[in-house]
């Protein structure tokens, strides 16, 4: 869910001195709003705590690189624990926010469609969360790796009811990060045919088809645009 996706860095942000990215920068997303106010909101929150992370990274080399005890380690914790009276009561509230946002992000193809993460998947497709159309723990920009090459979601759902016969299943686009095959386009320097009448059609595509199929192995759609 969202929630594994940005928990980290979120909860990072605690250990930001005050004047940071606190809760009262971070807008709140309500049970009211439609899908076209609440993406705004997401992504501006990312915004913000990607700015604030990399700030807390350079604090926390610093840290590691430069010890610090006595009254600059005291510093350190009144920093993290902000108005807090401890950093476990300001760990628990940020738990009990994060809880409430992830509950307000759908999963389906039109939420998952809108956020970009880039997360590895392994090498092993969720075709089970595929299929019923939640894509849980899938965004775009995430990627499996499978027989060494690296398969990207592009989107979730894209062709759906397209075709001249309706495509009604939930899917995922995918593209590889290289190319699949290399193929002269004819014998010869002509373009006579055009792509569909050429070797690098007839002839090489099937090279990726076969590296396709034996990646996802009967989870290929095939439809006509």
């Amino acid at each position: 869910m969202l929630k594994k996706a940005i928990s980290l860095v979120m909860v990072s942000l605690l250990l930001i001195t005050q004047g940071g990215c606190d809760m009262a920068n971070i807008k709140t997303l309500y049970g009211s709003d439609k899908l076209r106010e609440a993406y705004p909101k997401v992504n501006e929150n990312f915004n913000a705590v990607n700015g604030e992370v990399n700030d807390l990274r350079g604090r926390v080399n610093n840290i590691i690189t430069t010890p610090i005890d006595g009254q600059a380690a005291a510093q350190e914790l009144t920093d993290a624990r902000g108005e807090h009276s401890t950093l476990g009561e300001r760990l628990d509230e940020f738990d009990s926010h994060m809880a409430d946002y992830a509950s307000k992000f759908p999963d389906n193809a039109g939420a998952h469609n809108s956020i970009f993460r880039g997360k590895n998947l392994g090498s092993t497709p969720d075709y089970t969360n595929i299929s019923n159309g939640s894509f849980k723990d899938m965004y775009i920009g995430d990627y499996w790796t499978i027989n060494d090459v690296v398969w990207r979601i592009a989107a979730f759902n894209y062709y759906i009811n397209t075709g001249d016969t309706s495509l009604l299943g939930n899917h995922v686009v995918i593209v590889p990060d290289t190319s699949l095959y290399s193929h002269v386009m004819n014998d010869s320097n002509t373009t006579e045919g055009g792509y569909t009448g050429s070797k690098m059609y007839t002839e090489g595509l099937e090279q990726a088809k076969t590296i396709i199929n034996n990646a996802f192995t009967g989870h290929v759609v095939t439809f006509r645009a």
